[in-house]
């Protein structure tokens, strides 16, 4: 029986990974609240006094399109300094789609949440 629980688990975790679909940069607010994969440049970092990180996509600061949030208490969770190392690489990353203040973003916890693209988009 158990087992079979985990060969389900592994099942659902499968097909809901092939749901997830890959999106331009254009058409994140048509996918707001939902999972998705987006690849692009990452063309400004931020880190807080806090500590929280902000990887930018699209046109510099403050008219980006997009930004990727990872905050402080997630950095322990990263074998290189993200607000460095993924300055001007374009990564992929899946995630669900928010807005705040007028802005879109996606919230990584780990590092695995963010792949770098093989060739630039």
């Amino acid at each position: 029986m158990k087992k079979f629980i985990v060969f389900l688990a592994l099942q659902l975790t499968l097909i809901t990974q092939a749901q997830v679909s890959t999106i331009s940069l254009d058409d994140i607010a048509t996918h707001e609240g939902q999972v998705v994969t987006i690849c692009e440049k990452v063309t400004g970092t931020h880190q807080t006094n806090g500590n929280n990180v902000f990887l930018n996509f699209g046109k510099p600061f403050p008219n980006h399109a997009m930004t990727i949030v990872i905050f402080a208490k997630d950095l322990p969770h990263f074998s290189y300094e993200p607000k460095i190392f993924l300055l001007e690489k374009t990564i992929c990353v899946t995630g669900k789609i928010i807005s705040y203040k007028g802005k879109f973003e996606i919230i990584v916890n780990k590092e695995e949440d963010i792949v770098i693209a093989s060739k630039p988009q």
